[in-house]
């Protein structure tokens, strides 16, 4: 038996452990839709089993991630309860303040670093997780503690990324 929780509401999803070990990989289904003229955008939809999981530990443990989170002092997009409610977060300053501060911040500083995060998931090193929040000496005395959150977290996005990393890696 499997426990799933969403919205509050805990689910019992019943699987032999034949059936398990077919669910065990995470396949993503691939999709390629048209972007401007002749480019294309690849979209990786992945497994709901592992989706929710994931899901559901970022849930049960959000106190505990918004902590985090609320220590930065660079991030443009902490993420903020949206007051119109039309989705359940935001980013705290929306894309044209973001620009102003990158502008503003600019000056003062010789190298700009850029980052491409449009295929974050599949490549991220999921083992620096629990390094960034436990830091990497307390994160590898207990690397199979999963109480901790960083082993949680990462855990749940090995299982997601499972079949990405070992099948898929030359994105186009």
């Amino acid at each position: 038996m499997t426990l799933l929780k969403h919205n509050g509401i805990q689910y019992q999803v019943h699987l032999q452990d034949r059936e398990r070990l077919k669910y065990s990989d995470s396949n993503w289904v691939v999709f390629s839709i048209p972007k401007v003229q002749l480019s294309r955008r690849i979209i990786n939809i992945p497994n709901p089993l592992h989706q929710s999981k994931l899901t559901s530990t970022i849930a049960d443990r959000w106190t505990e991630i918004d902590e985090i989170l609320k220590k930065s002092t660079i991030s443009s997009s902490s993420p903020i309860e949206d007051p119109k409610k039309d989705r359940a977060l935001i980013p705290k300053h929306n894309f044209s303040e973001f620009k102003r501060r990158r502008l503003n911040g600019s000056f003062a500083n010789i190298y700009e670093v850029r980052t491409d995060v449009s295929r974050f998931y599949g490549t991220i090193y999921t083992h620096s997780i629990p390094w960034l929040v436990h830091t990497k000496p307390v994160a590898k005395a207990n690397r199979t503690d999963t109480t901790l959150l960083g082993n949680a977290l990462d855990k749940d996005l090995r299982n997601l990324n499972s079949w990405s990393n070992s099948r898929n890696t030359n994105w186009t």
